[in-house]
């Protein structure tokens, strides 16, 4: 009979330490066996055999060697994650450098003895935000499956950006966000002077610490913006709450990953964003009443406004002429069709009979109309 897989053990005598270590730093899938015994689920692995005597790998007092295989750009992650877990919290009087292993290879400046510094409170200053994350997963393992899950999540949800921004005042440091985003967007030139010697993938690995602990990082008008992360919020909590939530959850990551808008201008295809648009009209349809339903509807209006609006990188009449784009009245028609029946699909048909009766221009009875579903719609004179 072949072999099909393999059961390893650790023996240590701080076993709550390691397991802890492979949970949070290896990141590695688990399940508990009872007790706060948990099993792992090993990623892909291969076995070697040495001589016992005299093998060139064999150190004294050695006789298992585990080496762990993982891409460049997380190297310097999991090295900041694991010094994370075993460094003591620095005192009032000492400067704080358990993140000063990213620096360590680096050239010596005196800006760069102020970032470690800043990337030393880092782990300290996201420690609230990791706290409420773990506070709202004892609290959804209680519930895990009802409704009441689908509360507390929305509730926690509600205030993780707050406790973000609360928290971690280090991510408004401008020579932080800098560091994350040393050879991207505006200033590239001078972040390139400045930050050569950080390089852009020791910035990528402090995007993926961040992000392993629940913090979005983006750019936002060329500057890098914070908020929590929820791709990280589905994969995590996506099996606590009922699929009605996971649904509004794969929405939320998704606008993140992929934003529809991004310094006023469309970032997606505009029949993308009808179709976003007509599934959270869906969702809203269906699920009325849900937590999330809220949630959703913020999205529905952010949409809308997008596609009959437009935005003012991406608008949806021509400035000159205030004649509708052509593009636009085209996708209209095809939304009618293809979404007949719907509460979206009405409003864009009264919408097209508006157009049409203003030679789809925008004219204060085109204002007056979208004025009606949205607020701060720019007068027919813009």
């Amino acid at each position: 009979m072949a072999v099909i897989g393999t059961h390893m053990l650790f023996y240590t005598t701080e076993p709550e330490a390691l397991r802890a270590t492979l949970r949070d730093v290896f990141g590695w899938k688990h399940v508990d066996a009872g007790e706060g015994r948990l099993i792992f689920a090993l990623p892909p692995a291969e076995p070697g055999v040495h001589p016992a005597e005299g093998g060139p790998t064999l150190e004294p007092g050695v006789r298992h060697q585990i080496e762990g295989v993982m891409p460049f750009r997380s190297v310097v992650a999991f090295v900041v994650a694991l010094a994370a877990c075993s460094a003591p919290a620095p005192g009032p009087e000492q400067s704080p450098d358990t993140l000063d292993t990213i620096m360590q290879a680096q050239r010596s400046e005196p800006w760069q003895d102020s970032l470690n510094a800043r990337l030393g409170r880092l782990r300290i200053g996201i420690a609230p935000v990791v706290e409420h994350l773990d506070e709202l997963h004892r609290s959804l393992r209680a519930d895990s499956g009802t409704t009441r899950a689908d509360t507390i999540f929305v509730r926690y949800s509600r205030s993780l950006d707050s406790v973000l921004y609360a928290s971690v005042r280090v991510l408004n440091d401008s020579a932080f966000r800098r560091s994350l985003r040393p050879a991207r967007g505006h200033g590239r030139r001078w972040a390139a002077r400045m930050y050569d010697s950080i390089g852009v993938a020791t910035a990528d690995s402090l995007v993926d610490y961040l992000s392993a602990n629940g913090i979005w990082s983006y750019l936002e008008e060329g500057d890098p913006g914070f908020g929590i992360s929820r791709p990280a919020l589905l994969e995590r909590f996506g099996p606590y709450v009922t699929p009605v939530t996971t649904e509004w959850l794969r929405m939320a990551a998704r606008e993140q990953l992929r934003p529809a808008g991004q310094d006023a201008s469309l970032m997606i295809p505009l029949e993308e964003l009808a179709d976003r648009w007509a599934e959270t009209d869906r969702y809203i349809a269906e699920h009325p009443d849900a937590p999330a339903a809220g949630l959703a509807r913020a999205y529905h209006l952010g949409y809308m406004r997008a596609y009959l609006s437009g935005w003012d990188n991406a608008p949806a009449f021509r400035r000159s002429t205030r004649e509708l784009v052509p593009e636009r009245r085209e996708s209209f028609e095809r939304y009618v069709a293809r979404y007949a029946g719907t509460n979206n699909a009405a409003i864009v048909a009264e919408y097209l009979d508006v157009l049409a009766a203003n030679d789809d221009r925008r004219t204060a009875a085109v204002v007056a109309f979208l004025r009606r579903y949205l607020d701060h719609i720019a007068d027919a004179r813009n």
